[in-house]
Parts: C-alpha cells; sequence; structure tokens
C-alpha cells in the first residue's frame, strides 16, 4: 500500500479492492500448530470464509470475487482460489512461488518463513509430508479449471527505477526473482499440461521489487477485470 500507486490505479473502477494487512512469515496458510513468533495462523479459514462472508454484507457486493497476492502471497492466492472454488473466480500470482512441494520450493518457502524467525516445520510438517503436495498448486491445476487465471514474473534483469525492493531473504532481489520466475514456469507448465486456459506473462526486465509487482498487478487486470464484471 505504501509502496505502489494501486489505489489510484483502482479509483473510479467498478470494484471493491480489500487488503488484509498481517501475516508476515505465515505463507498466508492454515498451520498445524501455533508458532513462537506468529502464533496461530488460520489464514486459509479467515480468507476463504471468513472475511468474504463478512465483507459480503457490508459491501453488498454481487458474489464476484477475485484473489491475488505477490511474492509470498502469490502462490497462496493459487492455492487458495482452488480450495475455495466457490470464492473466487479469478486469480493472479505476482512473482509468486506455487511449486511449493518442489525442491527449490521447499527451500523457497523454509527460507521466508524461517527469515522472520518462525518455524517452518510448524506450518505443513517436515518436507515430504502430504500437506506440502496438498497446497502445491502446481499439482492441483484442475481446481483452477473454469476460472480466470493471470499469473506473472519477471526475469530478475534490472531496469531503470524498479522501486523499493521486497524482504531479499537471504538472497538479493534478483536471485529471488528468478527463483519466482522458476516457480511461475512450473505453474503455467501445469496449467498447460490439464488444458486449463491462463495467460502467463514473463517481463523481460524486473527485479523483486514493488515498482515489478505493480506493473504486473496492472497488467493483470485486463484478465481479471472482465472476470469480475468489473
Amino acid at each position: 500500500m505504501n509502496y505502489t500507486n494501486y489505489e489510484s490505479f483502482f479509483a473510479g473502477k467498478r470494484v471493491n479492492v480489500v487488503s488484509p494487512l498481517g501475516g508476515k512469515y505465515s505463507w498466508y496458510t492454515d498451520w498445524r500448530g501455533p508458532d513462537l513468533v506468529t502464533g496461530i495462523n488460520q489464514w486459509q479459514t479467515y480468507l476463504t470464509r471468513e472475511l468474504p462472508a463478512a465483507l459480503a454484507s457490508v459491501l453488498k457486493s454481487n458474489g464476484a470475487n477475485a484473489i491475488a497476492g505477490l511474492s509470498m502471497s502469490g502462490g497462496p492466492a493459487l492455492d487458495l482460489a482452488g480450495q475455495a472454488p466457490d470464492v473466487y473466480r479469478a486469480v493472479a500470482s505476482y512473482s509468486g512461488c506455487p511449486a511449493i512441494s518442489s525442491p527449490l520450493g521447499i527451500a523457497a518457502v523454509s527460507a521466508t518463513v524461517a527469515s522472520g524467525g518462525a518455524n517452518p516445520l510448524a506450518m505443513y510438517g517436515p518436507p515430504g509430508d502430504p500437506a506440502w503436495v496438498h497446497h502445491d498448486a502446481t499439482l492441483h491445476p484442475n481446481r483452477l479449471r473454469g476460472k480466470a487465471i493471470n499469473i506473472s514474473a519477471a526475469t530478475g534483469l534490472p531496469r531503470a527505477a524498479p522501486g523499493p525492493a521486497a524482504v531479499p531473504l537471504f538472497f538479493g532481489p534478483a536471485q529471488v526473482e528468478a527463483i519466482t520466475r522458476q516457480c511461475t514456469d512450473q505453474m503455467a507448465a501445469s496449467l498447460r499440461s490439464a488444458g486449463v486456459g491462463h495467460t502467463y506473462q514473463v517481463f523481460p526486465t524486473g527485479a523483486h521489487a514493488w515498482g515489478s509487482f505493480e506493473q504486473q498487478m496492472r497488467e493483470s487486470w485486463r484478465v481479471i477485470g472482465p472476470a469480475i464484471g468489473a
């Protein structure tokens, strides 16, 4: 919110944009148990059941919902849309990592959670646990069938005025973006193999930074907006 101009982008559009705060290092899912740092995480329950139900009456919405995420929340957005097929009709991931059960994905998830001092094992258990597979959107493309899907990432190559960097974890923004590009490639390949329609855009330049995320969001509106009647 503080690093992009997304409020001005959506001003005047026929859409309510809800941006939940919090959830650092949580991967926006329901954890198996409490964590000493992040506490009790029940983000899947909140984002697929509690929040949509609460907003429906307050905003008098038409029920045409979309969910999108960037960086750490990009992969979970795809998972949540698939886990709640009747809640979200459109989904977007900006520089996310949906392939969480792959060696690269496990490393990325664990590094993200651990970078905040939280325990990755408290989320889905140890690597190899079925929960990692259950929440890996690349292994369940059919859950997203019939939805408007926009996935995107950049190459990690620098460009002018990239904007403030996102949390760099143990690597720099260019290296992190290269990792998310590989994860997003896997998602695109999975959707293609299953014959699930989607839009995949790779931006030729851009690191893991807010300027890149905003550019991806703006481009995704061509897919998301019509799907929700906005």
